[in-house]
């Protein structure tokens, strides 16, 4: 046992393992078992297991609450989930060694869950992988361990071209990388709770702190553009409701919120709920998102263009590079470089229905040119199996 693989080791037999991720023995043999991290990885996952779950048993380990809850919420009782067990060898056998075959979502590479797959022979996939430079840093040079590993996987699915160069210098044959987009594309559905639309809405979402002034300063200057005219503010991080509300008070905006009227009477509402976004840009007519004015990377631009509507960003699009660049591609976005631009882009869409129509209908033609996946990962992996 090498020193790096040791000291992992021992320190992991510090850590108690509480009760909740102790994995009872599973009645079941054959399934497929997966492993998620949180929310992300989870909902990255969700077409690939509702294509597997119709032919095979299922069984998923979360690392994180959140993750775990989210799993139970889109999947019910179609498959098993379990928390992950801090990679303690004696529970990680207890899944794997009835397991037809493991599936990993992203960069969730656990060196004891991975070796006891192998020690089992079991065949191993990595979906929607992805590594950072500290990552690959740290495999290549400090935990070595891990390139063995990779080696013996059956087939690791990119979400992206970029990632490609570090599998390779790891060691990982070209002939089992395939670069594909990324899953969480194929995540997106309609929502089955439907807001009733009332007037003409803009949402911005996900707006961080830093751009809650930019945000105020031009409803203030479109508020009355259209007589039905409703404007919804989304913070990233609901801590930031009461900047807003101070914001607008500031500027004598009069708002409602959420958590204190369930339907908007006034031009300005604020969305200070969790998980209702993807409702709101149902119903709206034009979206903007935030992390995109500050330098942040940007958050989820899929998700409005999903609901076929005009979608409007900033500069800062490092971490939805992709799906930014086909909704420009596409004329189904705009990239706006200050508060003038973004203003003006508005009042186009405001005012010109067509316009806006056509941005609408382009956006959700680039989203679906982004999506499917899913279903090749299923056809190759079930070839495989």
């Amino acid at each position: 046992m090498g020193i790096i693989k040791f000291i992992y080791n021992f320190f992991l037999s510090l850590i108690p393992l509480p009760s909740k991720r102790k994995i009872k023995e599973i009645p079941f043999e054959n399934y497929l078992y997966f492993h998620a991290s949180s929310i992300g990885e989870v909902m990255s996952l969700k077409g690939l297991i509702d294509y597997f779950c119709k032919d095979y048993l299922c069984v998923l380990t979360t690392f994180t609450k959140a993750g775990r809850k989210r799993a139970e919420n889109i999947f019910k009782e179609k498959i098993k989930i379990f928390y992950f067990p801090f990679d303690k060898k004696k529970e990680i056998e207890k899944i794997v060694k009835k397991a037809k075959a493991i599936i990993i979502a992203e960069c969730e590479l656990w060196p004891n869950l991975i070796e006891t797959a192998l020690k089992n022979k079991k065949k191993i996939f990595l979906v929607n992988g992805k590594i950072s430079k500290r990552s690959f840093f740290f495999y290549n040079f400090i935990f070595k361990e891990i390139k063995k590993f990779l080696r013996n996987f059956e087939i690791i699915f990119l979400q992206e071209k970029k990632y490609e160069i570090f599998f390779k210098k790891l060691g990982v044959p070209s002939n089992k990388i395939f670069v594909l987009r990324n899953l969480k594309y194929d995540a997106l559905e309609d929502v089955k709770e439907v807001w009733e639309k009332n007037g003409f809405t803009i949402t911005f979402g996900s707006i961080r702190s830093n751009e809650i002034d930019i945000v105020i300063n031009v409803i203030q200057k479109i508020l009355n553009k259209r007589e039905d005219l409703k404007i919804v503010i989304c913070p990233r991080h609901l801590i930031n409701t009461k900047i807003i509300e101070f914001k607008l008070k500031e500027k004598g905006i009069e708002y409602e919120r959420r958590s204190k009227s369930y339907f908007p009477t006034k031009k300005v509402f604020i969305l200070d709920t969790l998980g209702e976004l993807l409702n709101v840009w149902k119903i709206s007519d034009i979206g903007i998102v935030g992390g995109t004015f500050g330098k942040h990377g940007g958050h989820n631009l899929a998700e409005p263009a999903f609901f076929g509507i005009p979608v409007i960003f900033g500069e800062s699009i490092q971490n939805v590079k992709e799906v930014g660049n086909i909704l420009l591609k596409n004329g189904g976005g705009f990239k706006v470089k200050d508060e003038k631009e973004l203003e003006d882009i508005l009042n186009k869409l405001i005012s010109d229905d067509e316009f806006r129509r056509k941005m609408g209908e382009n956006a959700k033609r680039g989203i679906e040119i982004l999506r499917g996946s899913s279903k090749i990962i299923y056809e190759r992996i079930k070839e495989i199996l």
